[in-house]
């Protein structure tokens, strides 16, 4: 059961107080302290928990138990608050590998078509208790707010509405037909924000598959060929995506753009042929040899999929400056957070080691929530 020191229960777990077995809150059994002090204490069911006991640092958990928004002033606990949420969101995706591996033998197992592994899309909060009292880590913000999405005045007074776009775009939209492909691109990237990037990756790389012959025939259909003709052409190339986009150049009479002129050092130098080759390797590895890219390659796979993203782009001339596509690309990133880790991390036999070393040692219980609707699934960490 999970407990919220009510009269609401919310998406972000924020006023959770309790998570533990029925069994404490049955009516013949004292309550837990925080919870015979609510006022309007609101039970909720869980179907499945799961407990991490890992030895971490005592004053992290303090610093964040029950803890108010400091005032802008005090840079001192804004300063401890901050290195207690980055130490202890550290510690709790570090053990998403574990996680993984447990639900990974349930699977083999149990042969239950409704687990997967999860991402920290779909284990965002997690709680850290010591003593009684729980700490919440976040591991993406996203799933934070309870409200529609705002940002801060910088004055953080007010929070000013954020609207990514209106009814009259959308009504528009819903009459007109989009490229092929353009679902695929969309795709990878929401999945790549979830954190399912082994999907995100097959998904990029169809999308430039599916765009090239859609191109292909556009342009053959406008010098006049029929469509039997138009057949035969992309059957030559059918299983050979190089000599398909060499035949694409041919017919358009353009070259793949690269390299790109950019102050931002990651950025200037790309070609697209070299990164759409290094992603097709990584599909072919993904798709073939059952790779599963590691949680914390974050760098290389945004890279891959913007890589992609902007390869598709030029592909399927879509109109439009690529400024109003990404006016809210800053605040998409904050809201899914940072997944490589503030803290090293590093896995031993003996578990997790966040440095740096700690000081203060006591066991705490670690727990996750999953805030998924469709899956209504608690993961606890102790």
């Amino acid at each position: 059961m999970a407990v919220s020191d009510g009269p609401f229960s919310f998406d972000s777990h924020c006023n959770v107080i309790f998570v533990g077995p029925k069994e404490k809150l049955a009516a013949d059994q004292e309550p837990p302290l925080l919870v015979a002090l609510s006022k309007a204490p609101v039970q909720r069911l869980m179907k499945t928990v799961i407990v991490f006991q890992p030895v971490a640092k005592e004053d992290a958990v303090l610093a964040l138990q029950g803890h108010q928004d400091p005032a802008l002033s005090e840079s001192a606990r804004i300063r401890r608050i901050n290195r207690a949420q980055n130490y202890l969101q550290s510690l709790a995706y570090a053990h998403i590998p574990f996680l993984n591996t447990l639900i990974s033998s349930y699977r083999i197992t149990s042969h239950d078509p409704f687990a997967f592994q999860v991402s920290q899309w779909d284990v965002p909060i997690w709680f850290a208790e010591l003593n009684g009292k729980f700490a919440r880590v976040s591991l993406m913000p996203y799933w934070e707010q309870d409200w529609f999405p705002t940002l801060y005045s910088l004055s953080r007074s007010d929070r000013s509405p954020i609207h990514l776009t209106d009814h009259k775009a959308i009504s528009a939209q819903a009459e007109t037909s989009f490229v092929p492909g353009l679902m695929e691109i969309l795709d990878a990237r929401s999945l790549y924000f979830r954190g399912h990037i082994d999907s995100a990756v097959r998904s990029a790389v169809t999308a430039i598959e599916i765009v090239l012959e859609t191109q292909i025939s556009k342009l053959l259909s406008n010098k006049g060929w029929s469509k039997q003709r138009i057949l035969d052409r992309l059957e030559e190339t059918w299983n050979n995506f190089d000599k398909r986009l060499a035949d694409y150049e041919k017919i358009s009479e353009t070259r793949i753009p690269g390299p790109i002129l950019s102050p931002i050092p990651y950025i200037n130098g790309i070609r697209f042929k070299s990164e759409l080759n290094q992603v097709r390797e990584l599909r072919h590895k993904i798709v073939h040899h059952g790779l599963r890219v590691d949680i914390h390659s974050r760098g290389p796979m945004l890279r891959a999929i913007e890589t992609m993203t902007w390869l598709f782009q030029w592909l399927s001339w879509e109109k439009g400056k690529s400024e109003d596509k990404t006016n809210y690309y800053a605040y998409f990133e904050m809201q899914r957070g940072m997944n490589i880790p503030r803290y090293s991390i590093r896995h031993c036999d003996s578990g997790v080691v966040v440095l740096p070393d700690n000081n203060k040692k006591k066991k705490l219980r670690l727990m996750t929530n999953c805030c998924d609707r469709n899956i209504s699934r608690q993961l606890t960490v102790k």
